[in-house]
């Protein structure tokens, strides 16, 4: 094998290339046209910079965050409510007068 690719956790746009004990970290997308078209990395140079083998272990470890689950609960919890009241929903179709909009408004 002549060199080995490794990804970076949590972070797709740079790549790390070990070859010949030296550590390149290239940037693979420069642009953000590479990730509609990326056909397009083959034929473009890349830049890189050469680091050393403690950035990269430095590099790949990362610390996971705590991710709080409020968002799916909302989420879920809305839409769980959107479909309970789904059958009720015509009891809230009330005439209203163009004076009431016209306070109102």
């Amino acid at each position: 094998m002549i060199c080995e690719s490794k990804n970076i956790n949590k972070n797709p746009r740079y790549k790390i290339i070990k070859y010949k004990n030296e550590f390149l970290m290239v940037d693979v997308t420069s642009s953000w046209i590479f990730f509609f078209i990326p056909m397009l990395n083959w034929g473009v140079p890349k830049k890189y910079a050469k680091i050393s083998q403690s950035e990269f272990e430095e590099l790949n470890t990362f610390t996971p965050k705590n991710s709080s689950s409020a968002g799916w609960i909302a989420g879920g919890g809305s839409v769980l409510l959107a479909v309970l009241t789904r059958k009720y929903i015509q009891l809230l179709n009330i005439q209203v007068n163009q004076i009431a909009v016209n306070i109102l408004c």
